[in-house]
């Protein structure tokens, strides 16, 4: 394997001079603040605090910067076709960006180190807390540096959410400071007991490797690389797996975790729609130009993401004792799939911005109907246009039909703007 990449970023950013001036200047901020806070005693837990928030900034603020215009700015640039025509792999490419693109930041944050390491060895108080800051620093930091690519692979223009992408860091690492001091040292996850710091610090990272690995398979997509029809239903089963874990014990799942799940599940699956804008050209190759199992790789997103959300849903009726006699999983599903066919169908049509149209459609879908109804005093009606949450298992039949009949005539809307788009162009006289 080579990676270029980093290789570019090296000869970029690694001249001589520049990390000299670097490494000096920010050894002379750091004894600039040594010197301010050494003049009270017991200075040296808020020097360290100071001086880890700084490298945590520098590391954030310039690597979040980099990473988040590393593809968009090719992009803009023109140049990102260019990567067809090298031998590189997805994983190269994505791999020598997700290192070589915030290495400067990288370098100016481990400036910091002398002194807090100095600092680390001369206060044994502060050994322990150091240790736990970094463990969750660094696993938020590779977190949303992947995540930081991943936005980046998926824009078309020059990315301008690394400022957001890093206020969102510092506002996620202190709340999460905050929130996992209150919590209990050990963790229960499926009945088991874990260290609640080094649970989560783990969970962060596998996230991380799910954002990276999101971005190399859209890296992958404009390579013509062969897709995978795994990739999506395998992380919608590890974020089931995940979340049902804090809810499990005995061979027991509470619905209340269950619901979470079932939520999460439909936000990804709207996520993967919305990422993945599969117009009429993409049905074309997939039905007509596939064959075995490279038409199964190219099964529509939505298609592989509300499939997992109804056996999810089927399997939590099933299995989880609450659902069986309140069925609203299910319910929930159906609707999920209802939406996801209107918004293929505003695809199909050829509009300008079909996400777009499809959300303030199904917003006003939901909405105008429950206000109507709310205003004629029908709340028992609501469940004609929005999953019912207290149906009974008893009235499935009821509540299943209405949103059966709206799938099966958006199915048939699909079936002849899709039957218009595959029909072969009349020749020319």
């Amino acid at each position: 394997m080579t990676f270029p990449e980093i290789f570019r970023a090296t000869r970029s950013d690694f001249k001589p001079l520049k990390l000299v001036l670097s490494f000096f200047t920010v050894q002379l901020l750091s004894l600039a603040i040594y010197s301010v806070f050494s003049q009270s005693p017991g200075f040296e837990s808020g020097l360290f605090k100071t001086l880890f928030w700084l490298q945590i900034i520098v590391i954030c603020g310039l690597g979040f910067q980099r990473l988040a215009e590393s593809v968009s700015k090719e992009r803009l640039e023109k140049t990102w076709d260019f990567q067809r025509l090298t031998p590189l792999t997805s994983f190269e490419i994505t791999f020598g960006k997700f290192i070589g693109a915030p290495l400067y930041a990288l370098f100016l944050g481990a400036c910091f180190l002398p002194m807090l390491i100095f600092l680390w060895m001369g206060v044994p108080e502060l050994r322990s807390s150091a240790l736990t800051h970094y463990e969750l620093a660094i696993a938020l930091i590779l977190f949303l540096y992947a995540l930081s690519l991943l936005i980046s692979s998926y824009t078309e223009t020059n990315s301008r959410g690394a400022g957001i992408i890093g206020l969102f860091f510092i506002a996620a690492f202190s709340s999460s400071t905050s929130f996992l001091s209150k919590l209990p040292d050990e963790t229960f996850y499926y009945g088991i007991s874990l260290p609640t710091i080094h649970f989560h610090t783990i969970a962060t990272v596998l996230f991380g490797f799910w954002a990276f690995f999101g971005a190399q398979w859209r890296i992958g997509k404009d390579l013509m690389e062969s897709r995978k029809i795994w990739r999506l239903p395998s992380f919608l089963l590890f974020l089931i797996v995940y979340i049902l874990g804090f809810g499990a014990s005995n061979f027991y799942i509470s619905s209340h975790v269950t619901s979470t799940a079932l939520g999460a599940v439909a936000l990804f699956s709207w996520i993967a729609a919305f990422a993945n804008d599969e117009r009429i050209d993409h049905w074309k190759i997939w039905l007509q130009h596939r064959k075995g199992i490279e038409k199964w790789n190219y099964t529509p997103m939505w298609i592989q993401s509300v499939t997992i959300l109804l056996i999810f849903a089927v399997l939590a009726c099933i299995l989880i004792p609450e659902y069986r006699e309140r069925p609203a999983a299910i319910i929930f599903a159906l609707f999920i799939l209802r939406d996801m066919l209107f918004l293929q169908w505003c695809r199909f049509t050829r509009s300008i911005r079909p996400s777009v149209l499809a959300v303030i459609y199904i917003t006003l879908g939901y909405g105008i109907p429950i206000a109507f109804l709310a205003a004629a005093g029908l709340k028992d009606f609501f469940f004609v246009v929005t999953p019912g949450t207290e149906a009974k298992l008893s009235d499935l039949p009821l509540h299943i039909f209405p949103v059966i009949l709206q799938i099966a005539g958006l199915i048939w809307l699909n079936k002849v703007w899709l039957d218009r788009g595959l029909r072969p162009a009349a020749p020319s006289q």
